[in-house]
C-alpha cells in the first residue's frame, strides 16, 4: 500500500486529493469534537476508492482524470 498521501487521523482513512479529505469533515474548525464521514457513510453517498485505495467521490475522479489528460497531451 502507498505512503498515505491525505490521511485522517479521526477514521484512519487516506483521500486521493485534499478537496476529497475536507469534504468528508463534518466538523467546522472551532468544534471542539471533530466529526467525519465514515466508511459506511461514504460509500452510500457513492464514494469510491481508487486504485490507489484512496477515497474519492466520482466528480472528483474524473476531474482528475480531465485534469491528468491535459498533462498527458502537453508533455
Amino acid at each position: 500500500m502507498p505512503t498515505p498521501l491525505n490521511e485522517c487521523c479521526a477514521c484512519g482513512e487516506d483521500f486521493a486529493s485534499l478537496a476529497a479529505f475536507d469534504a468528508h469533515i463534518l466538523s467546522k474548525p472551532a468544534d471542539a469534537d471533530f466529526d467525519c464521514l465514515q466508511e459506511f457513510e461514504l460509500r452510500r453517498k457513492g464514494w469510491v476508492k481508487d486504485s490507489r485505495g484512496r477515497w474519492t467521490t466520482p466528480i472528483l475522479a474524473a476531474q482528475a482524470e480531465r485534469m491528468g489528460a491535459g498533462f498527458r497531451k502537453a508533455a
